[in-house]
Parts: C-alpha cells; sequence; structure tokens
C-alpha cells in the first residue's frame, strides 16, 4: 500500500514510478487518451484520479525552461487541459474541483514565487507543485469500466486487475 504522506513530500521525477501512484491512469501516456478514459472510468475516486493524472500529464509534457514565459505558457497549457477535461465529463463533480484545485495550485505558486522583474520560478518546480496537488487524488481501490457493445451502447461495468502482477 502507498503511503500517500511521503507521497505528498516526493519529487515527482525521480523517486516514484507513476504506476505505483496513480495505478491504471499512468498507462496513458497523452491528454487525449487520459479524457479517453475519463469517459469510461466509473466512481468518484477514478474520475478523479484520471482527472489529475490528466493535468500531470499536461504539466510534465510541458517545455522545460527557467525563463517566465515558459511557466506562463506551462501556465496556459494547464488551463487548456482543465477546460478540455471539464469538458469531457459534462463539468461534472468531482472532476470540475479537482482540475480547479491543480490549477490553483500551480497559479498561486506561480504568482507567489515571482518577485516582478527579478526572479520567477521554473517550470520544473511548477512541476512538483502540480505533481504534489494530483498526489491527493491518486487512490482508487478498485478501477472498474464501462462496458460497450459494437454500437458503442453501455451494456455493464468491468473490472481492471490491477495493479498487474
Amino acid at each position: 500500500m502507498i503511503d500517500l504522506e511521503s507521497l505528498l513530500h516526493a519529487r515527482a521525477s525521480s523517486e516514484l514510478h507513476e504506476l505505483e501512484v496513480f495505478g491504471y491512469a499512468a498507462t496513458k501516456k497523452s491528454l487525449e487518451e487520459a479524457i479517453a478514459l475519463l469517459k469510461d472510468v466509473v466512481g468518484d475516486a477514478a474520475h478523479s484520479a484520471v482527472a489529475a493524472y490528466g493535468m500531470l500529464l499536461c504539466a510534465k509534457l510541458s517545455e522545460i525552461g527557467s525563463y517566465r514565459d515558459d511557466v506562463l505558457s506551462m501556465l496556459d497549457r494547464l488551463a487548456m487541459a482543465k477546460a478540455l477535461i471539464d469538458q469531457s465529463i459534462c463539468h461534472t463533480f468531482p472532476t470540475v474541483a479537482v482540475t480547479s484545485e491543480v490549477l490553483l495550485a500551480a497559479q498561486r505558486f506561480a504568482d507567489e514565487a515571482t518577485i516582478p522583474c527579478t526572479e520567477w520560478p521554473s517550470v520544473e518546480e511548477v512541476q512538483d507543485v502540480v505533481f504534489k496537488a494530483c498526489v491527493a487524488y491518486a487512490r482508487v481501490d478498485q478501477w472498474r469500466l464501462v462496458t460497450r457493445n459494437a454500437h458503442g451502447a453501455t451494456v455493464g461495468v468491468s473490472v481492471v486487475p490491477w495493479p498487474q502482477g
């Protein structure tokens, strides 16, 4: 079992494997894949985890840079990802709460760490803040997916065997 308290203090880049933290959601490698999964998962915990992981993917895939414009570009991408994620799930809770919290954490940190004309945070620092905000939503006890027939109609729910062993 993962100790969420220790995860909050860990760095995304080196100390943790995303599959251990975000489970089945971390099998997705793009925002588009995460959004597709979001439409098929069942349960608030799964919706929260996938939404958080989608936001994390967006942050991780941002260009690394040390200039203020690099951080602003990342924040813009996070805002667009939030809108796409929220829209894909019809602006329902808990998804909008998760995406709002992650975006606000990143924006607040960037604002508070900026001293106009002299200092600003790096993209990596903001990525760490995003990771820590997302980890709070990573726990899913059982991954369940909607089952669809050949015509796309929902016909049931299946359990995803996770973790894979």
